[in-house]
């Protein structure tokens, strides 16, 4: 169980895939993992379900917070997970801030990388991880890719990115997601090359 935390726009996403690649060879973000393979469970495949809000009311939320999301399902797939059992994971549509009807079998395999700002923010997660990664870079590159990313895919203009990014991301990310950084067993830079890092990782696995 390998956990990559920190800011959002830090990077990890890209090193989760090329990490698993190197572990597995395959796509794992698919969950279709061999079972000597890897396999990415996205935390923000948790997000709360907010259709009973109306969408003015939704794009209100602070989605920076550890409260957005449904700690109670993701603890327990991720219990699931660590006992090699596969689970049902939910989808998340970031357009319409709701929870999809359909999910996706996740199956693990030998690797399990857990995604997220807040992946190393729980003890009891954290009490699972062979081992805990912080993935670090300057506010202004986070900025940067959030708003690359946020309208590209995910149909917002900048206008909204950056407010979101000044009013929720970066005051949450100072309060939640950076304190979290004590609790990693490898701090790695995400404003390098991305191969770097993942060797840092994978040395760092070797030795455990």
């Amino acid at each position: 169980m390998i956990a990559l935390a920190g800011p959002s726009g830090s990077g990890k996403s890209a090193i989760a895939e090329m990490l698993a690649g190197r572990l597995a060879g395959a796509d794992a973000r698919s969950g279709e993992a061999n079972p000597d393979g890897a396999a990415i469970l996205p935390m923000d495949c948790y997000y709360y379900d907010l259709s009973p809000l109306p969408t003015r009311q939704r794009e209100e939320c602070n989605f920076d917070s550890p409260d957005s999301l449904d700690w109670l399902l993701l603890i327990e797939q991720i219990d699931a997970v660590a006992a090699g059992r596969a689970v049902a994971m939910p989808q998340y549509d970031f357009t319409t801030h709701t929870r999809r009807a359909e999910r996706t079998q996740f199956q693990p395999g030998r690797y399990v990388i857990i995604d997220g700002l807040h992946a190393l923010w729980d003890a009891h997660v954290r009490d699972l991880l062979t081992l805990g990664v912080f993935v670090d870079a300057s506010s202004d590159l986070c900025l940067t890719r959030r708003l690359t990313r946020d309208i590209s895919t995910r149909d917002r203009t900048a206008g909204e990115v950056i407010s979101r990014y000044s009013r929720f991301v970066l005051p949450m990310c100072r309060q939640h997601v950076l304190p979290t950084r004590q609790y990693a067993g490898l701090v790695v830079s995400g404003e390098g090359p991305v191969d770097a890092c993942v060797d840092k990782i994978l040395a760092r696995l070797a030795e455990k």
